[in-house]
């Protein structure tokens, strides 16, 4: 079982999210987060396996949630959301942490693939 942590700050977003992994077995959404903050929180709180964590919320940049959540939780796998395909520095930093990235326009049955792969390989 896959404990996805949902971090988005739209509260619509999040709830489209856990929806969608909701239709899929052997993925549990464990907690949601509307900001860097909360991501931190929450991921020592709850035993995560992904965190699921848009590029833009507020606090911190997804860069330095990142390495704070390497640090302190270096098994957790980092699955960012981007509405930009074009963010290859984002791959670039991802990709060295063991995490990925993928794009907000992506079909569901990505989306849950991605979530997949990142919790099996570390990397997309």
């Amino acid at each position: 079982m896959i404990r996805l942590l949902i971090a988005d700050d739209h509260p619509i977003v999040r709830a489209g999210l856990r929806r969608i992994a909701a239709d899929h077995p052997g993925i549990t959404v464990v907690g949601e987060a509307a900001s860097a903050g909360e991501v931190l929180q929450r991921v020592t709180e709850t035993p995560t396996d992904v965190i699921l964590l848009d590029v833009s919320m507020p606090g911190p940049s997804f860069i330095e949630v990142l390495q704070m959540v390497r640090k302190e939780h270096p098994s957790v796998k980092v699955l960012v959301l981007s509405v930009h395909p074009e963010d290859q520095w984002a791959v670039r930093a991802l990709r060295a942490r063991r995490g990925g990235v993928s794009h907000q326009g992506s079909l569901p049955e990505q989306l849950i693939e991605a979530i997949r792969k990142v919790y099996r390989e570390g990397s997309t």
